[in-house]
């Protein structure tokens, strides 16, 4: 099967950004309205961010199961469930924390950013829940992969993830009609990362039961344990503006928006075998910083401001078997939709040298 990641063309238009710009002469400072690349070249900001995950919503929904329709048992079709973040207690509210590295040339900008937020939800379930978890469950002498919930049971969820992101900015130009303003547009290319553990305590395991076709042995109760990851390469656009003079107490903006678009298999993005599926989903990544910077010697600042941001993804997963004679052999699932969305608002507080 083909797959592919779409970055709506931004990708290239990059590339053809970056020779543009290597094989250019640098424009004088301070010689009309443009100005080649940025004029903070040089400079290095370190920078802490504390806040709040104010928000997390997630759903999963199960669509349609073609083997109910190979098997004409179409009235099963009605067994199908769906899950979002409410039903687990996790809606947002999170304390988050993180640091930030940027490094400014030219034509080019380099960013990290990092983040720690810990959930911690009690629920109770309003259904039947039944799901696979990453560490193995000991129960009566074995070991299971899966876990149940009944209905009515109460548990609770603990979250420990970090994100990671990557971002490279190309900054061809500034537009300075004055010393006071300063305009910076760019091209970004970046990786945006994510891996966190999950606990999930639903008193003592009490037995073993059977779900599914073909069927798994699920426990019931007790705690699992997992890891969860995603890593995304994404590109977009954004800005930088500077408003005052540079050697006097400034406003400083900036804002980066970055997609990824993917339509493959799933056997790129799980480690469980024999269960692939087709995924087409879409990424999002909105960041907007404001900052204050005062200069406390020449070239130095200390910067105060928020941050915003929301990460958000959409899409589907479909059988991937097409045959009569396929489906009943990968006793192809539920096909599902998902879609995932966290904000935060976070304080910053910094150094730029």
């Amino acid at each position: 099967m083909r797959n592919s990641i779409r970055v709506s063309g931004i990708m290239a238009a990059c590339l053809v950004v970056v020779q543009m710009v290597t094989a250019a002469e640098p424009l004088q400072q301070n010689e009309g309205f443009f100005i080649g690349g940025s004029p903070r070249a040089g400079a290095f900001s370190l920078r802490g961010t504390a806040g709040t995950v104010t928000e997390i919503n997630g759903m999963v929904e199960e669509t349609h199961r073609a083997l109910y329709d190979v098997t004409g048992s179409y009235w099963k079709q009605d067994n199908r469930s769906s899950y979002d973040a409410s039903d687990f207690g996790m809606e947002g509210g999170y304390f988050s924390m993180g640091l930030s590295l940027e490094k400014v040339w030219t034509f080019f900008t380099f960013q990290f950013d990092a983040s720690l937020t810990q959930a911690q939800a009690d629920s109770v379930a309003h259904e039947d829940y039944w799901f696979a978890v990453g560490k193995d469950i000991q129960y009566g002498g074995n070991t299971y992969d899966h876990m149940n919930i009944p209905m009515g049971t109460p548990f609770s969820m603990d979250l420990t993830g970090g994100s990671l992101e990557f971002l490279g900015s190309i900054t061809p130009f500034t537009l300075q009609p004055g010393d006071a303003f300063a305009l910076t547009p760019c091209l970004d290319l970046g990786i945006f990362g994510f891996i966190g553990a999950y606990q999930i305590e639903a008193g003592e395991a009490s037995g073993v039961a059977v779900f599914q076709n073909p069927p798994e042995n699920f426990v019931v109760g007790g705690t699992g344990e997992g890891i969860v990851g995603l890593g995304v390469p994404e590109a977009g656009a954004g800005a930088e503006l500077r408003i005052g003079y540079p050697e006097l107490t400034h406003l400083l903006l900036q804002a980066h928006y970055l997609v990824c678009s993917y339509n493959g298999s799933s056997e790129f993005l799980t480690s469980t075998a024999g269960r692939e599926k087709n995924v087409d989903a879409d990424f999002y990544n909105m960041r907007a910083r404001a900052m204050i910077e005062i200069p406390t010697s020449e070239g130095r600042y200390f910067s105060l401001g928020v941050q915003y941001q929301s990460v958000e993804a959409t899409g589907a997963v479909t059988a991937s078997a097409e045959t009569p004679e396929e489906i009943l052999a990968y006793q192809e699932r539920f096909d599902k939709n998902f879609a995932f969305k966290m904000t935060s608002v976070m304080g910053v507080i910094g150094y730029t040298f």
